[in-house]
């Protein structure tokens, strides 16, 4: 009698599960090589460029107090036998200040390189963000997942017919198949090559 009873519970069960999963709307996957879009937009290659300035400004301002350090550093030693024991001291704590200084200026350049990075990049995920959004609509997506995570992909398997990589490019105004044109300019003839050899 229980068994009975269980059979009909989990067929009930089957059968209610089903026909919510009928009434719902079919699931449909897509994915998109995000690595792939963002390095086609004119907007990451600003980004790119104005994030390298601002890095090289950084490591200058770095290498500008090593070299205080170094100088400074330099001219104590030539000196350091002919000074008083209080000038010696004097010297060791600014050497020590400058030291510090350096350490402190290092440590903020790597803040405000990784500040700076975060703003400069943060509208283009943005953007990306909102194509992806919009193309999931317009084709009825009900998932879309990134397969670019350098071996660590959040997807591990999917159908080419389903990459929505090339849509997102379009939404962002870019032409996908100008991509491959520019693509085949760079790459030499095969046929042409054979010949020449």
């Amino acid at each position: 009698m229980k068994r009975k009873l269980l059979l009909t519970l989990t067929c009930l069960l089957v059968t209610t599960i089903a026909s919510v999963q009928a009434k719902e709307k079919p699931l449909k996957i897509g994915y998109a090589n995000l690595e792939y879009i963002i390095s086609q937009l004119p907007d990451t290659k600003r980004a790119q460029a104005e994030y390298k300035s601002f890095e090289k400004q950084v490591k200058n301002k770095i290498e500008a107090k090593l070299l205080e350090f170094q100088e400074k550093l330099q001219a104590i030693q030539k000196g350091y036998e002919n000074m008083t024991d209080e000038v010696k001291k004097q010297k060791e704590t600014e050497l020590r200040q400058i030291q510090t200084d350096l350490q402190e200026i290092e440590s903020e350049s790597q803040q405000s390189l990784t500040d700076k990075q975060v703003a400069l990049f943060k509208p283009v995920y943005e953007k990306i963000q909102q194509a992806v959004q919009r193309v999931a609509k317009e084709k009825e997506y009900t998932h879309i997942f990134n397969t670019d995570g350098e071996g660590m992909s959040v997807l591990l398997y999917a159908a080419e017919e389903y990459d929505v990589s090339e849509l997102v490019l379009r939404k962002l105004g870019i032409n996908p198949a100008d991509i491959q044109s520019k693509k085949t300019d760079t790459v030499p003839n095969k046929a042409a090559t054979a010949k020449t050899k």
